[in-house]
């Protein structure tokens, strides 16, 4: 837990004997978690965003070409032009070779947000423990500060990167396809 101690700066202290909570809980006047979409990480989420469209629209591609080519099979049964299949077929390679590198860059970019919030998190973090005093510092162990730094703030990263970022994009894509399932 968190006292506050004079001009407003808060220190840690210990917790209640017999407890077994190990972690830090402000009482008062704690801070939050800075917001996701701020600063440069709005620029990722646009390009998220704009990747999700993509590839919704590539999505709808394959769907019309798939059905342009099952009609035309229809039509000409014994003998499909061999013009109209190349060109489905290269069409349906490009429309599979531009979502498999949509997708690389939808992680590469997920990734940049992740990193560029825990950055964030990190220094804020770095901040605080600065304006402990030492004998708060003692209180703790080396373990549980590292592990703040690196496993729960990974957890962090790994939410932003592959949670929400997947989120958004996936539910555009399926926002496209929806639309185009019912024209």
């Amino acid at each position: 837990c968190f006292k506050e101690r004079p001009g407003g700066q808060w220190a840690a202290r210990r917790h209640e004997k017999g407890s077994m909570d190990n972690t830090v809980h402000p009482q008062k006047g704690g801070e939050s978690l800075p917001p996701i979409l701020k600063g440069r990480r709005i620029r990722y989420f646009v390009l998220l965003v704009l990747n999700g469209f993509l590839q919704a629209g590539l999505t709808i591609a394959t769907l019309f070409l798939v059905r342009f080519a099952f009609d035309r099979l229809m039509k000409y049964p014994p003998d499909v032009p061999l013009n109209l299949t190349a060109g489905v077929g290269a069409g349906l390679l490009a429309a599979a070779g531009g979502i498999a590198w949509l997708r690389m860059m939808e992680r590469y970019t997920a990734e940049r947000l992740g990193q560029n919030y825990i950055h964030q998190i990190r220094m804020l973090l770095f901040a605080h423990l600065s304006s402990l005093s030492p004998r708060a510092l003692q209180k703790r162990s080396r373990g549980a500060i590292v592990l703040r730094f690196i496993g729960d703030v990974n957890a962090l990263r790994r939410w932003v990167a592959q949670g929400f970022a997947r989120i958004i994009v996936s539910g555009l894509i399926m926002f496209g396809a929806v639309t185009a399932l019912t024209l």
